[in-house]
């Protein structure tokens, strides 16, 4: 069914519009002459709400929800947050979810390189948490104009080696190994309506 981590309450409220468009783009029911049509229109959403409605959280909450996810069943995990702080409890929190689910996560929209040893300043490059974990599929974004498919958007954070390589050491290999459109993507919101947005949260759900 979902939980609310925030508030405490299996009644589940997006009060910025950000969750409810990243399902869209995920499971909107198509055929049906209404709006859009997800990427997978036949799959089940279970929402789990880990930060506050102004987009700030902790590592504490984002981990229960992390696990309140795998215990209930669920064979993806998406994650349309991000932090440049590491925490170690999180990476053991996603080690243990990655036995048994598909993790994918958005490289953030700073337009930050993730490896300062390949990436120019500014901004400072580092990698972006979760999404630069090895075990998750980091997700960049792209422009989708009909004419600057597969760029970078200039906002998305990049991995300046390729989804390949890691110029990290072997206990950290970080890298984004995914890129697909982020830029202008049309989903639902509450109520009922419509929204066009842009982000690698966006681009992690395509």
């Amino acid at each position: 069914h979902g939980w609310d981590f925030v508030n405490q309450t299996g009644e589940m409220h997006d009060f910025n519009s950000h969750g409810t468009h990243c399902a869209g783009i995920a499971a909107a029911v198509g055929n049906n002459g209404i709006g859009i049509t997800g990427a997978c229109p036949d799959a089940y959403i279970m929402p789990v709400t880990v930060m506050q409605s102004d987009g700030t959280g902790d590592i504490a909450t984002i981990i229960q929800g992390i696990n309140y996810a795998v215990q209930n069943g669920a064979d993806i995990i998406s994650m349309s947050i991000g932090t440049y702080a590491y925490s170690i409890a999180l990476e053991q929190a996603l080690g243990q979810a990655y036995q048994t689910a598909v993790l994918v996560a958005a490289a953030g929209n700073d337009g930050t390189g993730i490896d300062p040893r390949c990436c120019l300043p500014p901004p400072q490059p580092a990698p972006m948490f979760p999404a630069a974990f090895t075990f998750v599929f980091g997700v960049q974004a792209t422009k989708h104009l009909p004419d600057l498919i597969g760029y970078r958007a200039n906002f998305s954070n990049y991995d300046c080696d390729g989804p390949s390589y890691s110029q990290y050491n072997e206990e950290q290999l970080y890298n984004y190994e995914l890129s697909a459109p982020g830029a202008n993507i049309m989903s639902t919101v509450p109520n009922g309506h419509y929204r066009s947005y842009i982000g690698t949260s966006m681009a992690c759900l395509l």
